[in-house]
């Protein structure tokens, strides 16, 4: 029976990698970042932990991020970070999607709109 409870706490704790320790870019190349993204299963908190690569300027950062649920009905999640733009700015931001359903991420896009100003 321990055994049994251990064995189900360990899962429930899963964190699933969208990104893991890698650079990633924007479509246009304006912004990359290098980092992970990663989704807790138990917590249902998706993370990205990451630094700008190059000075790109104040703006902000659009992801999108898609799953199924157990009834294959898409879902999708928008993530909206504003940034310095600033070389090696640290970003690390936290949310929990709209839906619970989703055991699993992946990321659908990654934009970057810089400020006007």
């Amino acid at each position: 029976m321990l055994l049994l409870l251990v064995a189900s706490g360990a899962a429930a704790a899963e964190r699933l990698y969208i990104k893991k320790n890698e650079t990633f870019c924007d479509s246009s190349g304006k912004l990359c970042l290098h980092g992970s993204f990663t989704y807790r299963v138990n917590s249902r908190i998706v993370s990205l932990n990451a630094r700008v690569q190059k000075q790109t300027g104040p703006g902000e950062i659009q992801i999108t991020l898609s799953g199924t649920n157990r009834q294959d009905v898409l879902r999708l999640t928008e993530i909206r970070i504003s940034i310095r733009g600033t070389y090696s700015e640290i970003i690390d931001h936290k949310m929990r999607p709209d839906a619970p359903d989703v055991a699993e991420w992946h990321l659908l896009s990654f934009r970057f709109e810089a400020d006007s100003n």
